[in-house]
């Protein structure tokens, strides 16, 4: 086994968090390894590098909180290249002083009837934004999208005036390499 696959194996054992017996003794554990080993060797035979194989497994799931008081927040490690991303969200969060609780599609309305603080008018009031850090004016949210670059992908509440927000919102990511 060449050094590769071993830094491979140890980085998808730390990244499930298994062990080498849970490896050895779980069949689908077995199956997840051996799909992450082929893209990265596939990727490594099509660019000749090992330097930005590794940077996020083919089908790595993520998950992140995104605070509702927070500016721009990381939601993953970096992405490499051309990739489907596939965001779902969880929770709840407020972007008024009376705390009117609503998740991450956020309301076409403004809860707090007090102008209109939206980062991008083409999201809904209180709405999960997203982006590529390295291209900060492609606004996307919750859906399927296809990504061609690098970077992390940052998301917030779709409110310029952070300060009376409260709760989060759980972003989960898959990341599919094209």
């Amino acid at each position: 086994m060449n050094s590769f696959l071993i830094i491979g194996l140890f980085l998808f054992a730390s990244i499930c968090n298994c062990s080498h017996e849970k490896i050895q003794n779980d069949s689908f554990v077995k199956m997840k390894l051996l799909v992450s080993l082929t893209t990265i060797l596939k990727t490594q035979s099509l660019t000749g590098t090992n330097t930005e194989t590794i940077t996020i497994l083919a089908n790595q799931n993520s998950e992140k909180n995104i605070q509702a008081k927070g500016e721009w927040q990381t939601a993953n490690n970096k992405i490499e290249g051309n990739v489907q991303i596939i965001l779902s969200a969880t929770g709840s969060w407020s972007m008024t002083n009376d705390e009117t609780l609503f998740g991450s599609d956020g309301l076409s309305s403004n809860p707090s009837f007090f102008g209109d603080y939206r980062v991008d008018k083409k999201f809904n009031h209180g709405q999960l934004i997203c982006r590529l850090h390295t291209i900060p004016g492609n606004l996307f949210s919750i859906g399927t999208l296809t990504v061609n670059g690098s970077g992390s992908i940052e998301c917030r509440m779709n409110d310029t005036d952070v300060s009376n927000n409260t709760g989060y919102v759980t972003v989960a990511m898959k990341v599919n390499h094209n």
